[in-house]
């Protein structure tokens, strides 16, 4: 297997963090959800109003602060960068990568452990999420930590559950502060789920369900009483109605077909969704069927959020993200009895077939990606995705070679630099390189580099308050031309607009107005015009 012991796990998380951190480093937060969240943290530090969260200084009922507080608190160390608003997910891979391993040893061994933190730190969708900003990495920590503890719980011998169980709803309780009530639908259809099907069901006695129900109960309601006291009911039936129920039901946004996860999930587990085929072999799940009752614990956390998130009208890819520690140790458990001892001839003739159907689809992602157009806020020359087939192509090649001349565990170690290969050009060359297209800072530069006319910016029909990030102060947004006239009765500023309304701001206006310079932010063209007072003869006609 890949690690044989600690320190060779150590030294393979250096080499993410040494990836994650330069990827930091090589571009700027973007347009428009990591400036919306970093926004939101940067207003709480500014302000030191930490209960209620707001962005471009208005209410946000959007989501908890948990997340926000901790974005908060790292750019209060490092200042108001990318690497300070990146690193709270950064560190919560890290850590979910800990927790997989300490669970994969209090449930396997030690060697499966090892290799259960190796296939979670390289699947394709925990390295992308590492480096972005936003809160689902977060999630995934909390939620997993609340398993590892109730796992810890009910391994114990009876009455010696203890402070297990607290640990694990004080856990619960910080992911509903997190990013709401999914917070608690995870860890509790996973342990109950269990318990339940296990036929443990006296079991949960010892969970203390009741005392549990308290904590969490009373570490959400800490926050949200004031929070609904400075924001009022309105505030309290968005963020517990809209935001939450509301998408269960009938979503505003993200709506997908209840198959949507079954389809995607090949490719978010990328690359070792393959080797999920070893468990169609009946010697493979004999093997596991003696881990039988961690066999179905890992089952119930994969499942059972998977199948609910698929009833639910909101869909995105990344509310996967939670269950990724479950599918680690389910893909590395017969990985590892393979490695240990042969189980049968079937289990590895399917290895090699999966490892071949993971070479071969290499070479054809390669041709997908050169022929393909892709948009990444704009379109990707041919030039800049070079990187990304060569590593596809090679890394193609290296894992047919490694399964046909060398041992298993190469070709496990052979897939794992695969993934982070591919990462680490995304990372490192195409995200920065195509980062311009999804970036305001060139814009706030400019804005700033206006001196006076700084503070009399605004934007007509046009949602970019999440300059507010570099400007530090609202961003007003004109949604008509009674208001865009009422602006500019108060002065001269500068006003933002896409190209095709120019001619409209002008009628308005009822002169042309100075070009001071146009941006390309996701296929739209944006113009920064200087305008002077209206005239007062222009005034009763609009």
């Amino acid at each position: 297997m890949p690690f044989g012991n600690s320190r060779r796990a150590a030294l393979f998380a250096g080499i993410l963090v040494i990836l994650f951190l330069s990827g930091a480093l090589m571009r700027d937060l973007t347009y428009p959800d990591e400036l919306r969240y970093a926004e939101v943290a940067r207003e709480m530090l500014e302000r030191g109003r930490w209960v209620l969260p707001t962005l471009n200084y208005e209410v946000y009922p959007d989501k908890p602060p948990l997340f926000f507080w901790l974005l908060a608190l790292s750019m209060g160390l490092l200042g108001a960068t990318p690497l300070a608003a990146l690193l709270p997910s950064m560190l919560a891979a890290l850590g979910t990568g800990l927790l997989t391993y300490r669970i994969g040893h209090e449930i396997f061994d030690g060697e499966t452990a090892r290799l259960g933190f190796f296939v979670f730190m390289t699947f394709s969708i925990v390295l992308l999420m590492a480096q972005v900003v936003r809160m689902d990495m977060l999630l995934t920590l909390l939620t997993t930590a609340a398993v590892y503890w109730f796992v810890r719980a009910i391994r114990r011998r009876p009455g010696g559950a203890g402070m297990n169980v607290l640990w694990g709803y004080v856990l619960i309780a910080m992911a509903l502060l997190t990013k709401g009530p999914v917070g608690l639908l995870i860890p509790a259809l996973t342990m109950l789920g269990f318990l339940a099907l296990t036929g443990r069901t006296r079991k949960a006695l010892s969970l203390r369900l009741d005392t549990g129900t308290l904590i969490v109960a009373a570490l959400s309601l800490m926050w949200l009483f004031p929070a609904t006291f400075e924001g009022g009911w309105a505030y309290l039936k968005e963020i517990i109605w809209t935001q939450n129920a509301g998408r269960v039901v009938d979503s505003f946004s993200h709506a997908k077909p209840f198959y949507y996860y079954l389809i995607i999930s090949p490719v978010l587990f990328f690359p070792w969704s393959f080797y999920l085929m070893l468990y169609l072999d009946r010697s493979v799940r004999n093997g596991c069927a003696r881990d039988g009752n961690a066999m179905m614990l890992l089952l119930c956390w994969a499942l059972g959020p998977g199948i609910v998130f698929s009833l639910i009208s909101g869909k995105m890819a990344i509310y996967l993200l939670p269950v990724t520690p479950a599918l680690a140790l389910l893909i590395a458990r017969p990985l590892t009895l393979l490695a240990r001892r042969p189980i049968g001839a079937g289990a590895s003739t399917l290895f090699k077939t999966a490892a071949s159907l993971l070479a071969l689809s290499c070479p054809a992602l390669a041709i997908a990606m050169g022929a393909a157009p892709i948009d990444i806020g704009g379109p990707l020359p041919l030039a800049d995705r070079l990187p990304t087939i060569g590593v596809f192509a090679v890394g193609g090649a290296l894992v047919f070679l490694s399964v046909r001349r060398m041992p298993a565990h190469r070709t496990v170690m052979a897939t794992g630099v695969l993934s982070v290969a591919l990462m680490a050009t995304l990372g490192l060359w195409m995200i920065p390189r195509s980062n311009g297209h999804l970036s305001l800072k060139p814009m706030a530069q400019t804005v700033q580099a206006l001196g006076n006319d700084t503070r009399r910016l605004a934007g007509y029909k046009t949602d970019l308050r999440y300059l507010s990030f570099y400007l530090h102060r609202p961003y007003r947004r004109l949604h008509s031309q009674r208001e865009l006239a009422a602006h500019v009765e108060e002065g001269s500023g500068l006003l933002l607009a896409e190209s095709e309304d120019r001619r409209a701001v002008e009628q308005t206006v009822g002169h042309t107005l100075q070009e001071v310079a146009r941006f390309r932010l996701k296929r739209k063209t944006y113009l920064l015009l200087r305008h002077p007072a209206l005239p007062a003869s222009v005034r009763g006609e609009v």
